[in-house]
């Protein structure tokens, strides 16, 4: 019997050519208001992101994403989990050119390319989502233009690639049901509102979302990448996000645990709390699938991640697969 599968995304900060890209980014840099920087067209990036981007090779970075990467894989593995890492590309790596025409065009670079090859000598499973996203663009943005996050053609590409290599893995069915929408956000970068096209999931003839099973045999666990358009608020709205999504392309149902803001460690230890307080929502579950999105510190860039012991609890041991979202 296949065990609880424990998943997180990984933020791929693709750097877009190097010795150009590089000054334009530190031009639009100087120039930037405290929480975003302005591009063309109306859209806006996150400065963590862009400088992020220029800091180099994260596995080299001292606060040590690919160390705690590798640390959580093996601590997964030591109880029968078997962790992927899905790297979700930068928004400016995929639209540079909303950032500044002078970079239209621009392709993503190897720079990560030796992050994940890093990773992968290390044991640790790598599906990238970096092409999938640069050759489905030219049908449409994947990113919002005034919001952080990425839109609802991202959520339902990232969701099809996702559940190709799972639906093996999920017995329990359920009947859903989709329809598209087009609703108007404020995003959480600044400027005027704007429309985003989403695909809205709910059981068939019933009204509202599908809601997070705890029953579920997959665990969606992250920041507010994986509660934006899900979980409502200021995320926008419901029905509509990633956990959304993959459960219409399983055709289950799924649980979600999100943090918004830091999703590296607090997300690792509100799982640990909660196998501590209900050891039942896990030990009754067959298969698990946990994304782990770890997040940006807009004040600090890369985000610092700490080791969590996942072994010392010993329900997390019923999971055997993690996909992991990091920047």
């Amino acid at each position: 019997m296949n065990y609880p599968l424990i998943a997180s995304l990984l933020l791929a900060a693709v750097s877009v050519h190097a010795v150009e890209s590089e000054a334009i980014f530190n031009e639009r840099l100087k120039s930037a208001e405290p929480t975003s920087v302005e591009g063309v067209d109306g859209w806006r990036f996150l400065p963590a992101e862009i400088k992020h981007l220029l800091a180099g090779d994260p596995s080299n970075d001292s606060k040590r994403p690919l160390e705690t990467i590798v640390d959580f894989d093996q601590q997964l593995k030591q109880l029968g989990v078997r962790l992927i890492v899905v790297p979700v590309p930068a928004k400016v790596a995929i639209h540079p050119e909303f950032l500044d025409k002078r970079l239209a065009g621009a392709g993503a670079s190897s720079q990560e390319s030796a992050f994940y090859e890093a990773l992968r000598a290390k044991g640790v499973e790598v599906v990238d989502l970096t092409q999938d996203f640069a050759a489905s663009k030219a049908q449409g943005p994947l990113y919002c233009a005034r919001d952080s996050h990425w839109n609802g053609r991202a959520t339902v590409l990232a969701a099809q690639k996702l559940a190709a290599g799972l639906k093996g893995n999920v017995e329990k069915k359920v009947e859903l049901e989709a329809r598209e929408e087009e609703i108007e956000i404020q995003g959480d970068l600044g400027g005027e509102k704007e429309k985003v096209n989403l695909r809205f999931i709910n059981p068939k003839g019933q009204t509202g979302r599908l809601e997070p099973d705890r029953t579920s045999p997959i665990l969606v666990l992250g920041d507010s990448y994986v509660l934006v358009f899900h979980d409502g608020g200021d995320m926008h709205t419901s029905g509509a996000g990633l956990p959304d999504q993959l459960a219409f392309e399983l055709r289950a149902p799924v649980d979600v645990l999100g943090v918004r803001g830091s999703g590296a460690t607090p997300a690792r230890i509100s799982l640990a709390r909660r196998a501590r307080a209900n050891s039942q929502s896990f030990e009754q579950k067959s298969d698990h699938l946990v994304l782990w999105r770890p997040g940006i510190d807009p004040s600090r860039g890369m985000e610092a991640c700490s080791t969590v012991e996942t072994t010392r609890v010993r329900t997390v041991a019923r999971c055997n697969l993690a996909i992991c979202r990091f920047i």
